[in-house]
């Protein structure tokens, strides 16, 4: 019946939106959207505030997803030597104290490579939640699990955009630099909120035998 039938998706929601699945996918959601809010309205602010020509003002566009994908290379790496929570905290951190740095870079190459690190720590931080939200969710829910959780990603492309344009509009670049350190803030504060311990050496096969039954450690 349809009774039953929502009875059977009620209880299969329950399982995935844990209080896990729910601070990981928002602190993913806080961090892509402040990446992507910086992504569309950087370039404007290379060519007017710091005058950079327009090659290089491109190249700043694009150094935050070289350090996002350098981020994304050794998070696997780390993860083998640091707790989920531990790796998650030095990410953020290091997007912190470079998006700081947003505020001194006075030029086109200092914006150059703070842009690079500020990536590598949103590399870090959006790689190892993706990979905990795999292993934490139920077996047989894991496509569903994954397609919830990718909302928070699409979300963003659509959040960050519309309020750093928004911004541009009515504020200086100073304020939006502000909003994203306070993004980052807003993400350090919700780590707290998962309560995840992941094997002492964590690595793909973790989550392979994961994937045929194993269950994770949990402190819930």
């Amino acid at each position: 019946s349809l009774i039953g039938r929502l009875a059977v998706v009620r209880k299969a929601e329950d399982r995935i939106f844990s209080s896990n699945f729910m601070a990981v996918s928002l602190i993913n959601l806080t961090m892509m959207s402040a990446y992507y809010m910086l992504m569309v309205t950087i370039t404007s602010y290379s060519l007017n505030d710091l005058k950079a020509t327009h090659s290089m003002a491109g190249l700043i566009a694009g150094s935050m997803v070289l350090g996002l994908l350098a981020g994304r290379f050794v998070s696997g790496k780390l993860l083998s030597v640091l707790s989920f929570r531990n790796l998650l905290f030095l990410g953020i951190a290091e997007y912190l104290v470079f998006m700081g740095c947003y505020l001194l870079a006075k030029t086109p190459e200092q914006l150059l490579i703070v842009r690079f690190l500020s990536g590598f720590g949103v590399g870090l931080v959006s790689t190892v939640t993706g990979t905990v939200v795999a292993y934490i969710l139920p077996k047989d829910l894991m496509g569903t699990g994954i397609s919830y959780y990718s909302l928070s990603t699409i979300l963003a492309t659509a959040l960050g955009p519309f309020v750093g344009l928004l911004m541009m509009e009515y504020f200086p670049f100073t304020d939006m630099f502000l909003l994203c350190i306070g993004a980052g803030a807003l993400s350090v504060l919700m780590v707290f909120g998962v309560r995840v311990t992941l094997p002492q050496s964590f690595d793909s096969k973790a989550i392979a035998r994961h994937g045929k039954g194993k269950k994770i450690a949990s402190d819930e």
